[in-house]
């Protein structure tokens, strides 16, 4: 069946549909009867005594005809294209694996960030800014399907620099763990299996079979970690080679020291965060205008705020800064100090948000880290459309050095916030949003929704 082509009468201009294989054409509105030239149009000197032909109807080739599709169509998608992954490159939208990311992306697969969970930082490209290595999830579109995954990412450019095999899926990635301990990327499935590896390359180098869910991941000395299962044993384990060496039982409640752990309420290389009973072993110190719920503390300076809110009067979200406390309180059973007989020399106490307090959720933000010299936390807005806002106060003053919006928050809650020596790096949903440390300024956004 020949395919008819769209052209036009040339004596009254209306659009016709005619057969390019056929000699000529009549058009329907003006009943003129016009030959059909296909191809280029030929210029031919009149013959002053021939009487002048009919005008002919143009009919460029199929060659042309699609030459003109691919100018109308083609070329307008591909520059749509081009100015699409340009713009998911710089906004961070592009997810770390450059063209072929947004590529698997349009073809029905997404790269998330798993948002309940924290990212650990290491240089792995020898520029001294630490990178992110993190849980991300990859969603088919078609199937709907989840897998989760450890991926490293670029701190600059949010590049992808890795990614793992599959770790897990979604209904059970509750029961996998993963840790950095030194030099060794460690993950442990749901399956009882543990591996090692590069955090460099991401390549796995050895596995040894636990036989439990693991619940937790320390570490143990130069070149050890210490692995404590759910069922309250506890193993050693060599970094560089996998072996494993009974160590009785495990202690849930001590310090978890030397390792950088993606729970959102785990451990990292420089900050503690030390609870209220039955949470934490830590009294809290008595502070005049300060109920405290949770202490941070830097273990490389030495610096420890306390943070809750503001008594009496409206609970605003309050942080204070002390260096010693002084007990002078009575013994429990367990020889704890109860948290009215603990005082703190205290040297600044201040609201966390710089906006208008009142306008902000009341009670402790759950949220927060120390490091750098920094403190930043994150708050809810009571409008649930403002979402949530990050703050950043010096560590040695209490004074704030900025306080921005989260973007995208109106979704979900900020569930950590991890600060380098350049930059901050906050979760939340299925994004891993990048701060400027000195500034606040926003930089891009690792994982999609």
């Amino acid at each position: 069946m020949t395919k008819l082509v769209q052209a036009k009468c040339p004596e009254c201009g209306a659009r016709l549909k005619v057969d390019p294989q056929a000699a000529e054409a009549k058009c329907e509105y003006c009943g003129s009867v016009s030959p059909i030239q296909v191809g280029k149009k030929r210029v031919v000197r009149a013959n002053p005594q021939a009487p002048p032909p009919a005008p002919a109807i143009y009919v460029p080739s199929q060659r042309s005809t699609w030459m003109i599709y691919l100018m109308s169509f083609g070329l307008p998608l591909l520059i749509g294209g081009i100015v699409l992954i340009n713009a998911l490159r710089t906004s961070g939208q592009l997810s770390g694996d450059g063209l072929s990311g947004t590529l698997s992306s349009l073809a029905g697969e997404k790269l998330q960030w798993v948002g309940y969970s924290q990212p650990m930082l290491l240089d792995l490209n020898g520029d001294q800014i630490a990178d992110p290595i993190g849980r991300v999830r990859l969603f088919n579109l078609s199937s709907s399907d989840h897998t989760e995954h450890v991926a490293a990412f670029d701190a600059v450019s949010g590049k992808q620099l890795w990614r793992t095999e599959q770790i897990s899926d979604i209904s059970q990635s509750s029961d996998s763990r993963v840790a950095l301990v030194g030099n060794t990327l460690l993950i442990a499935d749901p399956l009882g299996m543990l591996r090692g590896y590069l955090p460099a390359t991401g390549q796995k180098t050895w596995q040894a079979v636990i036989g439990e869910r693991v619940a937790r991941m320390c570490g143990a000395g130069q070149g050890f970690a210490r692995v404590e299962t759910k069922d309250k044993r506890a193993l050693t384990i060599a970094l560089t080679t996998g072996k494993l060496t009974p160590a009785g039982k495990a202690d849930p409640k001590s310090p978890c020291v030397g390792a950088w752990s993606t729970e959102k309420d785990g451990s990292t290389m420089g900050t503690q965060k030390l609870q209220r009973f039955p949470f934490g072993r830590e009294p809290m110190p008595k502070v005049n205008g300060l109920y405290a719920d949770y202490v941070l503390k830097d273990t490389g300076s030495g610096t420890t705020v306390a943070v809750g809110y503001r008594t009496p009067g409206t609970q605003i979200p309050t942080a204070a800064a002390y260096t010693a406390i002084k007990d002078d309180g009575k013994k429990g059973r367990r020889g704890a100090t109860h948290s009215r007989n603990i005082s703190a020399t205290v040297h600044w106490v201040t609201n966390i948000p710089a906006v208008n307090p009142l306008t902000v959720d009341e009670g402790t933000p759950k949220t927060g880290t120390l490091g750098m010299g920094r403190v930043l936390f994150a708050y809810e807005m009571k409008n649930s459309d403002a979402g949530w806002r990050v703050t950043c106060l010096d560590a040695a003053t209490g004074r704030n050095l900025w306080d921005v919006a989260v973007p995208k928050s109106d979704t979900g809650d900020v569930s950590s916030i991890v600060v380098s020596n350049r930059q901050v790096f906050v979760s939340i949903w299925t994004w891993l949003h990048v701060f400027d440390l000195a500034t606040g300024k926003f930089r891009m956004t690792i994982g999609t929704w």
